[in-house]
């Protein structure tokens, strides 16, 4: 907050607060929102349609250069899903033959929670193909939490027919 005074002469005052117990004085405007990493405002889009856990089968893939590549698919990089495929990984496996694939990407682990605005936590994404459980194969991500929204860092999948699947939040 600035004073400017008759004769010219400009003074800036902090806002402060004072109890017995406490004091604490910011600069002013100051603002409560956490300074962001720059993957949450750097990142490429997965919003294809069939990328959604409600879709059955296709075939698609998070393999860069493939013949079958996803529309969506830019190679490893940030990511951000967006309508109209949904807006996060799911927590759980859709099961095999889903999400215009054969083999689908679920995340293993808890996305970080709504109090953890800013955080990059390393998380793994599992795969379903069907066979034997719901994890056949799995490759190391990036999940962070970006206020209302998460962007992950994802590689190419192994092979052709693996895909990172989408869901739209409850």
């Amino acid at each position: 907050v600035s004073t400017t005074y008759p004769w010219g002469s400009t003074t800036t005052h902090r806002p402060s607060t004072t109890y017995p117990w406490i004091t604490t004085t910011a600069d002013w405007p100051y603002s409560t929102t956490p300074n962001l990493p720059s993957q949450c405002s750097n990142y490429k889009i997965l919003n294809d349609a069939s990328r959604n856990a409600n879709t059955g089968y296709g075939y698609n893939c998070d393999e860069t250069d493939d013949r079958y590549t996803s529309p969506d698919w830019a190679g490893p990089s940030y990511y951000r899903m967006m309508a109209p495929a949904g807006d996060r990984l799911p927590e759980y496996s859709p099961g095999a033959n889903h999400c215009g694939s054969a083999s689908v990407g679920w995340l293993l682990y808890a996305h970080p929670s709504a109090d953890q605005v800013g955080v990059e936590m390393d998380s793994t994404v599992c795969f379903d193909g069907g066979n034997t459980n719901a994890c056949d194969r799995s490759v190391s991500i990036k999940v962070t939490n970006c206020g209302g929204y998460y962007v992950y860092y994802l590689p190419d999948t192994y092979f052709c027919e693996y895909r990172y699947c989408a869901e739209f939040q409850s």
